[in-house]
């Protein structure tokens, strides 16, 4: 009996173990919210517990349509996005106090990469693969929307990907307006969406019920022997 409870510890302990190991980001397609241009609505940050919504999925939602300042808040029950909250830096950047906390931007691996800092061409790049692109998504393209600061002030942040005379560059820029590039908006309509977060519900497989009622079993033929 003694063996058959230290197996059981020892196997929960490599199965939340081995969850810890895989944090990264992840596609994911919720099918009750509107679909994405490439099938995933979702980027499920397994780091943070967070699941954000593309931001081109919001375009051209405001604010205050979002937040019900014209009459129904669109995150309680029932609403087009229920049960997410408008995203603040912190989530996205988790530059706290010196240093860098779990966030959006660390899990993508940019580093410690702060606001209005160049970064990497293919590493920001990849991250727009994940969040959803705006507008011009060839070989550039961009995820602009509203967020909250961590004052809770609505503002705006933008992450784009660009070139100029020196090269491909990867950028991330706040603020009250956020100019975007001019490689990224001659000829192309600036689209506005929204950095929308939840916590990320995730449902036990099927396998781990099936095991666990596999153990209950040999405890009981176990209890029978031993009486």
């Amino acid at each position: 009996m003694v063996k058959i409870q230290c197996y059981i510890l020892v196997t929960l302990f490599v199965l939340a173990s081995s969850n810890m190991a895989t944090a990264a980001l992840l596609h994911v397609n919720d099918p009750s919210l509107p679909a994405s241009a490439d099938g995933f609505n979702i980027t499920r940050d397994t780091s943070t517990g967070l699941d954000w919504l593309d931001v081109a999925v919001s375009a051209g939602r405001s604010y205050e349509d979002l937040t019900g300042v014209d009459g129904s808040n669109e995150f309680d029950p029932g609403g087009d996005f229920a049960g997410f909250r408008y995203a603040t830096f912190l989530d996205l950047d988790g530059n706290f106090q010196s240093s860098q906390i779990d966030s959006l931007l660390k899990s993508a691996n940019l580093g410690v990469m702060s606001f209005s800092s160049l970064g990497t061409y293919s590493r920001v790049k990849h991250l727009l693969d994940y969040v959803g692109c705006s507008g011009n998504c060839g070989g550039y393209g961009y995820a602009y929307g509203t967020i909250l600061n961590n004052s809770m002030e609505v503002k705006e942040v933008s992450v784009e990907t660009f070139f100029d005379f020196f090269g491909n560059w990867g950028r991330v820029q706040n603020g009250d307006s956020v100019p975007l590039h001019t490689s990224n908006t001659t000829g192309f309509p600036v689209v506005k969406g929204n950095w929308l977060v939840r916590d990320t519900v995730v449902p036990v497989p099927a396998a781990v019920w099936l095991f666990g009622s596999g153990l209950i079993g040999l405890i009981g033929i176990a209890r029978r022997k031993k009486t």
